[in-house]
This record gives structure tokens, sequence and C-alpha cells, in this order.
């Protein structure tokens, strides 16, 4: 079991970073969320308090600390930093995560979509998860991919590597408006395969 202590301590660092950060989420002093830690203590009202700020917590954990702080299945939702289907979109480094529960979508993280060069598969606005590949040898023809490259682009295309020696891979749209093009594999910092995309009614 999780003291109440360790759950202030945890919730800090998941909602905040620091005790005035926390302490302003939820609308209290920071001597409070001092006075918290320093008893090992949380007022059931607190409590309560901070179920209605902080996205997806476990009732469970907060309450009587057992079990997960998050539900199972419960993943990173940058609603901030917008991935691009097109090739112009730069990531906002600043962005902070939130959490979300997708049943059966176990993501490494997940973005909202800017541009139309996936259309009509992925539209502007749809929500998409993701998880990492390794490297090059795991990319499949008709998968979808976000591409992140060393100046910070994020980009949703399809990937072809042509020939095995090859220094550039080809990115292509769904969307015939958009041309191929080609980048330098050594430009490429991460990639992550597409496993879900749609639109959720609650974001």
């Amino acid at each position: 079991m999780v003291s109440e202590k360790d759950r202030v301590l945890a919730l800090i660092k998941e909602f905040g970073g620091s005790q005035v950060a926390f302490a302003k989420l939820l609308g209290v002093r920071q001597s409070a969320v001092a006075n918290w830690i320093s008893r090992n203590s949380i007022p059931a009202a607190a409590k309560t308090q901070i179920l209605s700020v902080c996205d997806n917590l476990s009732e469970r954990w907060l309450f009587f600390g057992e079990g997960n702080m998050f539900p199972k299945g419960t993943n990173l939702f940058y609603k901030e930093l917008e991935v691009s289907a097109g090739r112009i979109e730069f990531a906002n480094t600043t962005a902070k995560p939130q959490r979300i529960y997708i049943p059966g979508v176990d993501a490494d993280a997940f973005f909202p979509v800017k541009g139309f060069s996936m259309y009509p598969t992925i539209q502007e606005g749809d929500l998409v998860g993701v998880v990492e590949i390794d490297n090059f040898e795991e990319i499949k023809a008709k998968h979808i991919y976000l591409i992140i490259t060393r100046d910070n682009e994020r980009m949703l295309k399809h990937i072809e590597l042509g020939k095995a020696n090859s220094p550039y891979i080809t990115l292509t749209s769904d969307n015939a408006d958009y041309e191929p093009f080609k980048i330098r594999k050594e430009n490429v910092i991460s990639i992550y395969r597409v496993i879900f995309h749609g639109r959720i009614p609650m974001i």
C-alpha cells in the first residue's frame, strides 16, 4: 500500500512538478500541500478536489493507496503538441502531457492531427495513437508512421525504404494532392507506428 505522503509526492511529480504548481492546480495554498506530506495525511475534501482536476487518476489508489496511480491502459496524451499530416509542423517542446484512457488501445502516446495529407484515412482533428519501433527493418509499406526528424518535424506518412543501401527513405501521403518526397535516414531520430486513429468525443 502506498502511503499518503508518497501519494502526494507522486501527484506533485505527475501534475505540476513542484508543490507550488500542484497547489495552484488544486486552488489551495502551498503550505497545505506541505502539511499533507509532513503529516502523511490527505484530507477527504482534498482527495475529492484532486480527482476533479487530475485526469484519469485511480480513485482506489488515491483514497486507499491500492493498485496503480492510473488504470491499466491509461496513456499519455499531448493535447497541445499536434503532429502534421503535411510537412510543415514543428514540435512544441514545452507541451505537457495529460492522460487518457481508450479501451483496448495500448499506445505509447496520443497526439491530435493537423493537416490533410493523409486524408481520407486520417483527417484533421483525429487522434492518433502510436508505438515506437526500433529500426527501419520493422517498417511495412501499408502502415502509417509518425516520423520525427532532427529539425523537430513530426509527420504522418507511409515509408518506402527503397534499395537496401540507400541513405534515403521516401515519405508518401494518402492524399493524391501531396507529392512523395525523400529525406535522409540519418535525419530521422524516431519512428512510431500508428496503431489507432479516430475521433474521441470526450476530447
